[in-house]
C-alpha cells in the first residue's frame, strides 16, 4: 500500500513539474525525469519498475531492443553494401589464403539509427530497493533483455 501511494504521490508531483527530459540518444529514447504535459501520438511510453539488484560486483542492467522496420533494414543493409564496397580493395590486399570475407562477416560502424539500447538506471524515482523510470521510446515492438 505504501507503494502504491509513493508511486501516486509520485506521478501527481511529475503532472505538476513542467517536462524535464534529457535529449535523446541514437535510438530516439529520452529517459523523462517528469511526466510531458501531452502525449505524442508517435511514441510509446514506458514506466519500468525495477530493483538495484547486482548479479556478482555489477548492477543488473535492462536492455531494450527495438524491432527494426523494413526501411530501417533497407537502410542498414544499402550502408553496409557501400562500406563493403568501399573497403573491399582493403580487404583482397590483406586476405590470407586468398580467401576475402563475404559481406556477411563484414563488421563496419553503423552511423544509422540505432535499435537498442541501456536503460540509464542513474536517473530514477528510488523507493527503498525499487527504481522506477519512464522513458518516451519510439513507437515500435520491443524486446526486453537483462544483462
Amino acid at each position: 500500500m505504501k507503494r502504491i501511494a509513493l508511486a501516486l504521490l509520485a506521478l501527481s508531483l511529475a503532472l505538476a513539474t513542467p517536462a524535464a527530459g534529457l535529449a535523446k540518444d541514437n535510438a530516439g529514447v529520452t529517459l523523462l525525469q517528469a511526466a510531458p504535459a501531452a502525449l505524442r501520438a508517435d511514441a510509446a511510453w514506458l514506466l519500468l519498475r525495477t530493483s538495484k539488484a547486482k548479479s556478482g560486483l555489477f548492477a543488473i542492467q535492462h536492455v531494450l531492443l527495438r524491432i527494426p522496420t523494413a526501411q530501417e533494414m533497407d537502410d542498414y543493409r544499402a550502408a553496409r553494401k557501400r562500406a563493403y564496397d568501399k573497403a573491399l580493395p582493403e580487404l583482397t590486399r590483406k586476405a590470407k589464403d586468398c580467401k576475402v570475407p563475404g559481406i556477411d562477416a563484414f563488421e563496419f560502424d553503423y552511423a544509422g539509427k540505432a535499435n537498442s539500447f541501456v536503460v540509464d538506471s542513474g536517473k530514477f524515482l528510488a523507493d527503498g530497493d525499487m527504481r522506477t523510470i519512464l522513458l518516451e521510446l519510439p513507437a515500435g515492438t520491443y524486446i526486453v533483455s537483462l544483462r
